[in-house]
Formats: C-alpha cells, sequence, structure tokens
C-alpha cells in the first residue's frame, strides 16, 4: 500500500478553511491508498476554549466531509475533529474508506481543562483489518498500549499536535527527536507492524496550567514519519507531505514493552508526579464548570 502524511499548517483557521487546505492536497497527491492527518485535523489544534466553537454533534460535519473525499480519490482516510456528543468534548479522531465511516476513537488522556477523559477504545476494525490509534499522548501512555496488546494488528497510528522546544537555528532538539523515535520504534518492533506517526506543523496557543508556562518556546515541528519493522524508519522533518510504501500483514504482540510509571520513556519525576496530576485535577475543574457555563449561554 501507499500511504501518504500530511502534516498540516496549524495556523490555517476554520473548519471550511482546513477543509480546503486539505482537500489540495489530496489532489495533488496522485495515487495513493492511505492518508493520515494530525490530531484535531479539521478545526486545527487549540488548547483553549476557543477550540469549542469548532464542536460538532456526533462528529457528523467531519464524517460526512471525510467520507466524501475517502469516496471522490478512492483512499482510506484518517482525521481528527472535535466530537460533542451527550454534552461533553471529545478529541476524536475516525478512519474512513471509500465505503463509508469505519469507525472513530476518543483520546483518554486528553488536555483536561477543554476535553472529556475517559476509559475508551484505541482500535477501529476496517476492510484492511484492525487498526490501533493512539492520539497523541495516548500512545505514551500504558492506557494505549493495554487497549492493543491483545488484538491482531495491521497497522498502528499515531496522530500528533505534539508541541515541541525549538532548539537552536529553529530546529528541534535532539533528545525530543529521539523521544520520537523510540516511540515509533517500540511499537513497530513489538507488534511487528506498520507504525505511522503523524504532527502537525505552525504555532500553537500555549495550553493552560503549569504545563503551558513551562511551554513557553514551543510549536508544531512536524517530525513525522513511518516505522517499518526491521526497517529503517522514514522521516520526513517538516516536509508538508510524506509518502511511504509498506504492506499489511495482520500480526499479534511480538514483544512486551517496558513502561516506566505508566509512561513510555523516562521522564521528569517532578513533573510526572507533581506538576501534571495538579495540573489535571484543576483543569477537569475548569472543564466542568465552563462546560455548564456553555450549556446555560
Amino acid at each position: 500500500m501507499i500511504f501518504a502524511v500530511l502534516q498540516l499548517d496549524n495556523a490555517i483557521t476554520g473548519i471550511e478553511n482546513r477543509f480546503a487546505m486539505i482537500e489540495q492536497q489530496l489532489a495533488q497527491l496522485g495515487r495513493v491508498d492511505f492518508v493520515m492527518l494530525p490530531e484535531l485535523s479539521t478545526p486545527g489544534y487549540l488548547p483553549t476554549y476557543e477550540l469549542w466553537q469548532y464542536k460538532e454533534p456526533g462528529g457528523m460535519r467531519t464524517k460526512t466531509w471525510a467520507a466524501e473525499m475517502a469516496k471522490k480519490y478512492n483512499i482510506y482516510l484518517a482525521c481528527g475533529y472535535l466530537d460533542f456528543s451527550d454534552g461533553d468534548y471529545y478529541n476524536a479522531y475516525l478512519i474512513t474508506g471509500p465505503e463509508g465511516v469505519c469507525g472513530s476513537v476518543y483520546k483518554e488522556e486528553a488536555e483536561s481543562n477543554i476535553f472529556c477523559r475517559g476509559k475508551f477504545s484505541h482500535v477501529i476494525s476496517t476492510p484492511l483489518g484492525n487498526i490501533g490509534v493512539g492520539i497523541c499522548f495516548d500512545s505514551h501512555r500504558a492506557c494505549f498500549y493495554e487497549g492493543i496488546k491483545t488484538e491482531e494488528l495491521v497497522l498502528i497510528l499515531m496522530p500528533h499536535a505534539w508541541a515541541m522546544p525549538v532548539g537552536r537555528h529553529g530546529k528541534v532538539d535532539p533528545p525530543t527527536l529521539a523521544k520520537i523515535d523510540f516511540l515509533g520504534r517500540s511499537y513497530a518492533d513489538a507488534f511487528g507492524v506498520p507504525v505511522l506517526f503523524c504532527n502537525a506543523t505552525g504555532p500553537v496557543d500555549r495550553m493552560a496550567g503549569v504545563t503551558g508556562t513551562l511551554m513557553s518556546n514551543y510549536r508544531l515541528m512536524g517530525q513525522s514519519g513511518v516505522y517499518l519493522p526491521s526497517k529503517a524508519p522514514l522521516y520526513f522533518k517538516e516536509a508538508r507531505i510524506g509518502l511511504a510504501v509498506a504492506e499489511l500483514t495482520p500480526r499479534r504482540l511480538q514483544k512486551e514493552i517496558q513502561f516506566y510509571d505508566d509512561y513510555i520513556d523516562k521522564g521528569s519525576f517532578l513533573f510526572r508526579h507533581l506538576v501534571l496530576p495538579s495540573d489535571i485535577r484543576k483543569g477537569v475543574q475548569e472543564y466542568q464548570k465552563h462546560k455548564q457555563i456553555s450549556v446555560e449561554e
């Protein structure tokens, strides 16, 4: 199969503008079979309440558009959107093909001040086979691994809006690149299936809490890639479009992945055990308060 990874420009705002931007890129691809977009593809990644203006009841706006694109270009299309269901906001991601929408998943470890968090499925069943989907932070946590480790998969998707520290000369620092590489390689080696890592590019608003304060010089830097079992990865850096060829074969977990306190890699003990839990608790409280205000309005 021929895969295309589109590193969307986060500076483009408005769902209709983003629909047009994405289709313009789809029309340029030529023959491809599967197109992957980053986290929150259709509204853009906005870690503030401004995002709520792009809510979609049941995700129908994006689902309808994505199904039309998949049929028009005879592809499978994977993309993110803001789902609004039963009074709650969800960071959602779907896969659709020429035959229609295959299914969708929600982000478990979502930004607590603007999304509903919970225990959700991480697998979408498609005519190609089962596909594991870890939305951004989920793919770094044990919740994603535990959700797919007993499944027979053909592919793993990791859609991101990963804001990265901008180093010297406007480049991504080596430690961040190493974390991306370790993430993709770990899952490709463990499951023996292709892993597609897709990140957006461009500016991003600061997140809430202490976490946001610590991210004062961060930007969406792309660095997407395709990780193939026992082969060298394909890196797309900040390219607008990346292409790769891979075969899909159903496989089950072949090698366990080691986690560190529910994280796939070692990190700051202080941040993970003090800063982040505090931000999440405060974020959940803010989410409930602002959600109630939005309902009353």
